[in-house]
């Protein structure tokens, strides 16, 4: 009731999904319900409305689907849902002035998924990969301060003669919190 995941039939047997009973669905089903009905949950999303197909250019490549909403009032709103670390970037393109407050679990996780480096403090996250792995890599570091960031959690690797320094994404959001103060 929470999400919405959807899978080819032929490709069940690879997931851990096992057939269940009607009345085990439905039991399960209701005490998922059950405990979402007994929390409340706010996000605050940022939605481009109005008449997007001249401006559909200036919008991020990804997120490209068009959603409607209906807002507690009745009102209906049909837009683009736009991810907080780039309203800035956004209202700048439509010479609109705007500022908004992103926390530190916002920017990790639009590092994740979009691969877009964003400002953590006085340094810069960005995705990497390296051998074949996704890594979190901290750039603009300065070399007097390598000591006092390995201690906080993050690691090096001499990657073509180059020191790079990444945080493991595991703990990232304890050692960024813990390095930006």
């Amino acid at each position: 009731p929470t999400r919405t995941e959807r899978h080819r039939q032929d490709l069940f047997a690879e997931t851990h999904w096992t057939d269940v009973d009607r009345a085990s669905f439905d039991e399960a089903w209701q005490a998922e319900c059950d405990a979402m009905a007994a929390q409340t949950r706010t996000q605050i999303i940022y939605l481009v409305t109005g008449l997007l197909l001249p401006v559909w250019g200036k919008l991020p490549d990804d997120h490209v689907q068009v959603w409607r909403l209906t807002s507690d009032d009745g009102q209906s709103l049909l837009g683009r849902l736009i991810p907080a670390p780039l309203v800035e970037r956004i209202a700048s393109a439509f010479g609109i002035a705007a500022h908004v407050e992103i926390d530190l679990g916002a920017r990790v996780e639009h590092v994740r998924t979009s691969g877009e480096i964003m400002p953590i403090g006085a340094l810069r996250l960005k995705r990497a990969l390296v051998a074949g792995d996704q890594r979190l890599e901290l750039l603009d570091w300065k070399p007097e301060a390598l000591p006092h960031l390995k201690a906080a959690g993050c690691f090096t690797e001499i990657i073509q003669h180059r020191t790079r320094l990444f945080v493991p994404p595991s703990r990232a959001l304890e050692i960024l919190a813990r390095i930006t103060d």
